[in-house]
């Protein structure tokens, strides 16, 4: 007679969880979804999806994708940092791929990501090539921040590049005890500036960002709907000030913020002053 118990199949092993941060995008998000659903190796993906207080039918998709998508409902926008650290959390995968909703990614890119971290034990992050609704390469890279030039410009990758610097988090995985080792990622950081801080961190540690040119994601035109445009602006300024203070020194982020608060004035951009003032960010506490 079988034994029920060895006849049991054995567990699928997480490999990586698939985070992605929404808001207000349900149409976007359902094709990112659905691109999810058709990967090579989706037995061995968790997907998270962090709805940022959407108030559109973003929560009707728990229907559609039932217990093979976990939605994880936020009263309000707490904002990409505060987002991904509760997803963090909970995430079961060795390694972790942060998306969008605009993107979708390739049947096998998730496998082959994993491939090169597991082959490459000097990178730390790996990327697919992003490429646009057409088909062309697209812009995807950039170098990292410093004082000066804290908006530095997105590139394509140059043909013989292998390492990036700053790649863009559209479609990003990192090993998970990483961002442990950083314990996750610092919440004084709003809506952005934590996509820097931790390419800023893995070139601390002496560790490689690879592109993966065989593996693709495609990005579609979309955006998330904007916010205020002052508290925006805002959430820029309050982490680069934390950016540049944690990295370069206090004085150069109050200078930097100082002198972003002088500008909003003088340039009568009075919303921006004030939220600059009160240090408002992106992070469920703006007003």
């Amino acid at each position: 007679m079988a034994d029920p118990i060895q006849d049991e199949p054995l567990p699928i092993e997480i490999r990586a969880t698939i985070i992605l941060v929404s808001r207000n995008r349900a149409a976007e998000l359902e094709s990112a979804l659905d691109a999810i659903q058709l990967a090579t190796n989706r037995p061995e993906l968790e997907v998270i999806v962090m709805d940022n207080g959407s108030t559109d039918s973003t929560q009707s998709l728990r229907d559609k994708y039932g217990e093979a998508i976990t939605f994880l409902k936020l009263p309000k926008n707490f904002g990409w940092v505060r987002a991904v650290n509760i997803a963090l959390r909970s995430a079961q995968g060795e390694y972790v791929l942060f998306t969008d909703p605009a993107v979708r990614l390739g049947n096998d890119t998730p496998a082959k990501l994993i491939k090169v971290l597991d082959d490459a034990s000097e990178a730390t992050a790996a990327v697919p090539a992003l490429k646009s609704e057409s088909g062309e390469a697209a812009a995807q890279t950039r170098d990292l921040p410093e004082p000066g030039n804290l908006k530095p410009a997105f590139r394509k990758p140059n043909v013989s590049e292998t390492a990036l610097a700053f790649p863009s988090f559209q479609a990003f995985m990192v090993r998970k005890t990483f961002l442990k080792g950083m314990n996750f990622l610092d919440q004084r950081f709003g809506d952005s500036w934590g996509d820097a801080e931790i390419c800023f961190q893995i070139r601390n540690a002496g560790k490689k960002i690879l592109l993966a040119p065989d593996a693709s994601a495609t990005v579609g035109k979309g955006a998330p709907p904007p916010e205020e445009a002052s508290l925006v602006e805002a959430d820029f300024v309050q982490g680069a000030a934390t950016y540049l203070g944690k990295h370069w020194g206090f004085m150069k982020a109050l200078l930097y913020r100082l002198g972003c608060i002088f500008g909003a004035l003088l340039t009568l951009k009075l919303g921006l002053f004030f939220d600059l003032v009160n240090g408002q960010k992106i992070d469920g506490t703006h007003a």
